[in-house]
């Protein structure tokens, strides 16, 4: 998965393999943070910035993928919400 952020104006926004521009919101993470859930642990990840002053998403970024990666917690309970 390759997940670019870059800035627009006065927004920020990530697409993710070249997709759709997404405005970097709650929202939007939260799609993002589903599918790297559902992805579990055949997941590889690369995260660009398009300048360096995008540096803070980059890193708030890395640590939400990495805390869903290791949350065992949360993995435990969406793994209950799947087999219902």
């Amino acid at each position: 998965m390759e997940i670019n952020i870059l800035k627009e104006k006065e927004n920020v926004f990530f697409n993710v393999d070249g997709s759709e521009n997404q405005l970097m919101n709650f929202d939007n993470l939260v799609t993002l943070s589903e599918k790297i859930v559902d992805m579990k642990d055949d997941f590889e990840y690369q995260i660009n910035c398009s300048d360096s002053s995008l540096e803070l998403y980059r890193s708030t970024l890395v640590e939400l993928i990495e805390s869903l990666r290791n949350d065992t917690d949360l993995l435990e309970l969406l793994s209950k919400k799947d087999g219902v």
